[in-house]
């Protein structure tokens, strides 16, 4: 059994987030990876999140036996998670086309895919943390598939009313808050 853990920076992470309100602007500087909605006066403003992990160290015709997934609260964020009209319940789920965190936007991002997206349940703390999240079909998938695997999508089950979640990016300045991708798999 190997051991691949990866908790890039921001130099050697890929993540990006997209707004709705803003079709056409890159956000991949950010400290956040945030999946929310407002819906203030007019149509709700929308944001999802993407986010990459280098999977190359894992060989072709690998089994994986355990992926777990890591988000934590983005600590010195100027919000919380919220469930201002519901729950916050999320999707993770694999994108299926390439990207690029410069240049990707509301309106050229990238298809995913539901096969084996993963459920985020509602918080239930306005800091809460995401240890451990399984995503081991998920990345199974992603070494099966490689031609068709560019990363995760990370968007809100109900994209209306007020709701979201604050997660730290890899450009988060506190390297322990940065998403952790842990892998043990067969060759």
């Amino acid at each position: 059994m190997d051991v691949l853990i990866l908790q890039p920076d921001g130099q050697g992470g890929k993540d990006a987030i997209i707004r709705s309100s803003d079709p056409d602007q890159n956000y991949s500087d950010e400290i956040e990876l945030t999946v929310n909605v407002t819906a203030a006066q007019g149509p709700p403003l929308i944001q999802r999140a993407l986010f990459e992990f280098d999977l190359s160290k894992i060989p072709d015709g690998s089994e994986i036996l355990m992926a777990y997934l890591s988000l934590w609260y983005a600590e010195g964020s100027d919000s919380v998670h919220s469930v201002a009209t519901g729950p916050n319940t999320a999707f993770l789920q694999r994108i299926t086309t390439s990207w690029d965190e410069a240049t990707v936007t509301w309106s050229n991002q990238p298809s995913s895919i539901i096969t084996n997206r993963v459920v985020i349940n509602s918080s239930s703390e306005p800091e809460e943390d995401y240890p451990e999240i399984d995503a081991t079909l998920l990345v199974q998938d992603m070494i099966d598939n490689r031609e068709n695997s560019f990363g995760f999508l990370l968007l809100l089950e109900t994209e209306e009313g007020v709701r979201g979640l604050y997660f730290a990016s890899s450009d988060h300045p506190d390297p322990e808050l940065r998403p952790r991708l842990h892998v043990r798999y067969l060759k």
